[in-house]
């Protein structure tokens, strides 16, 4: 009941990066928590992840991880999204594909334009202790952007 009156009093709603098959989809799969979600007439936000995760995203694109999230609260219900627009320095791209076997999560525009997403692009990364991390203050910001534009 908490999470359905959440839903119906939020101002946007936001799908977080993250492990996009076992840590966000499964807030969704509950029918009352997908129908609610569609039904609201907040914005519908993904926050992009930077990479892929193996055996679970591999190949994806920035549409594909929207598409999935469709697949589980209905067609056009995910309508922006903030990406990465800035290079991956190569040595960390290198260091991810053959660590970790994931590669950097490409921002297909013009297919999200298609789609009617509405497109927020940055460099959304930081690079801490060798490892890749999204800029908490720079998504932050750019969520709040989202806030007052629509206060207008």
């Amino acid at each position: 009941k908490k999470v359905l009156e959440a839903i119906e009093n939020a101002d946007l709603i936001i799908f977080s990066s993250g492990s996009l098959l076992t840590s966000i989809i499964p807030n969704i799969i509950v029918e009352e928590v997908a129908k609610k979600i569609k039904e609201s007439n907040s914005p519908k936000l993904y926050i992009s992840n930077l990479v892929t995760q193996p055996g679970e995203t591999d190949n994806y694109k920035v549409s594909d991880h929207i598409n999935t999230l469709n697949e589980y609260l209905g067609p056009n219900t995910v309508n922006m999204v903030i990406a990465n627009n800035e290079a991956i320095p190569e040595e960390l791209v290198s260091k991810y594909a053959t660590e970790e076997q994931k590669d950097p999560v490409e921002l297909d525009e013009d297919k999200l334009i298609k789609m009617k997403v509405k497109v927020i692009k940055d460099k959304i990364y930081m690079i801490e202790d060798g490892y890749l991390r999204h800029d908490s203050l720079k998504t932050a910001y750019l969520v709040f952007s989202i806030l007052m534009e629509r206060e207008k």
